[in-house]
């Protein structure tokens, strides 16, 4: 059985939904993979890296949306 059978939602729809779910669970697997000794502090380390990056990854998205707007424009 498939969700969209069960739903009833258009696949323009359903397509998305289940992306983003898929997303999801393999976040999740990366959570469960801390319960062990051997990964827990590869998962930590990938953890503290995406936090640092979120200032850098704000100013490199300003910097993309001003050089696609100018480019826009012209």
């Amino acid at each position: 059985m498939v969700l969209g059978d069960v739903t009833n939602l258009p696949k323009f729809i359903l397509r998305p939904i289940s992306s983003v779910c898929l997303i999801i669970m393999w976040i999740k697997l990366f959570y469960f993979l801390r319960i062990y000794e051997s990964t827990s502090q590869l998962i930590r380390m990938i953890i503290e890296i995406v936090v640092d990056m979120k200032n850098f990854l704000f100013v490199l998205l300003i910097g993309i949306f001003s050089f696609a707007g100018g480019l826009y424009i012209m």
